[in-house]
């Protein structure tokens, strides 16, 4: 062999050990990012949640169900505590001494944030509502407890919906259901609650 060829042969191996080593690098360099994709894609993201802001019970369940939803845990949380603290015990103060044409004219008179959060739109609903709220019967409403309903938690094409108990006073309960859109809706109604 002369030495030309022999300077050929240890650069074409060369080259082959350089190209190997290159394809080596770049595969594990591509394992590295599937791995860190991976990584970042099943870290939980954490939402600081409010101290006053009590968790519903169960809500792993829930939220095992609303997949690739749009709305926040944090903000599922914030609205039913804002219905389950402020807005029952308001309507329960305000009208558990009403007659029903006061109810109706509460009703006529609130008729948009009523219609915003509890996706209520006419009397007779709002009437079923404030007569299951009456049968609390307590002096005020204190809230001990929600829990979501695991039996009743249903996935629709465009939204979750789930039975809650919401517990006042310790032992007094009421259900109510809520509807959470996977999408953001039109006038920021992404969560409504209903009563059946």
């Amino acid at each position: 062999m002369s030495k030309k060829s022999l300077v050929r042969l240890l650069c074409i191996l060369l080259i082959i050990i350089l190209s190997l080593s290159i394809i080596v690098l770049i595969n594990k360099n591509k394992r590295n990012n599937k791995t860190d994709n991976q990584e970042q894609a099943n870290q939980e993201v954490i939402i600081p949640i409010d101290e006053d802001v009590i968790i519903p019970g169960d809500s792993y369940i829930f939220f095992g169900k609303y997949i690739h939803g749009k709305v926040s845990s944090k903000t599922i949380y914030n609205t039913i505590n804002y219905c389950t603290k402020t807005i029952i015990p308001k309507y329960y103060s305000d009208l558990k001494d009403a007659s029903d044409n006061d109810i109706s004219n509460y009703f006529e008179n609130n008729k948009t944030e009523i219609w915003k959060l509890f996706n209520i739109d006419n009397k007779q609903d709002f009437l079923s509502l404030i007569k299951e709220l009456k049968q609390l019967n307590l002096e005020n409403l204190e809230l001990a407890a929600v829990d979501f309903v695991e039996d009743d938690i249903k996935v629709n094409n465009d939204s979750t919906d789930a039975k809650l108990i919401i517990t006042y006073n310790k032992d007094r309960k009421i259900e109510i259901y809520m509807k959470v859109y996977r999408e953001l809706q039109k006038f920021n109604r992404n969560i409504v609650f209903y009563n059946k």
